[in-house]
């Protein structure tokens, strides 16, 4: 019984001192420190910048920007409750606009976000998560428990 003791002791001390060496916290060499106290240069945290004109045509006219997502070869935008989905390049590729309380259809955008080739929408006033492909049509959705604002 002493030596089974004598184990658990071992082994629960061997335990806690591994949890306390990974528990440190993570070097950040190349974080940046705002403060009002010093003086920034937009050059010192803005590396690069790349303007792309975004196609012009009657199907994706843009009165504002309500929200924006980039992924690595999409640019979707929320403009009006429609979601317009460009290029990187800044080719028009489609537009969600599906307003209404029918099958596939949202009466609000709380939030989007463009996932492997998928567009989801979130319509919290209906508890719904719509799921669109990049071309705008309806896939499925998802009932939710409650009526949330974010991803």
């Amino acid at each position: 019984m002493n030596k089974l003791l004598a184990f658990l002791s071992a082994t629960l001390i061997l335990l806690m001192m591994s949890l306390f060496v990974s528990c440190g916290h993570p070097q950040q060499d190349d974080a940046i420190v705002v403060s009002p106290d010093n003086e920034m240069e937009a050059s010192d945290f803005i590396h690069h910048v790349e303007h792309i004109r975004l196609s012009k045509s009657d199907s994706c006219i843009l009165s504002r920007i309500d929200a924006l997502r980039l992924s690595d070869d999409k640019i979707s935008i929320l403009c009006n409750r429609q979601i317009f989905i460009f290029s990187n390049k800044g080719d028009f590729i489609s537009k969600i606009n599906r307003l209404g309380n029918g099958n596939g259809e949202y009466n609000n955008v709380n939030d989007f976000q463009l996932y492997k080739n998928r567009i989801y929408i979130l319509s919290g006033l209906q508890k719904l998560l719509l799921e669109y492909t990049i071309d705008g049509n309806y896939v499925d959705k998802y009932n939710l428990d409650d009526k949330y604002q974010h991803f």
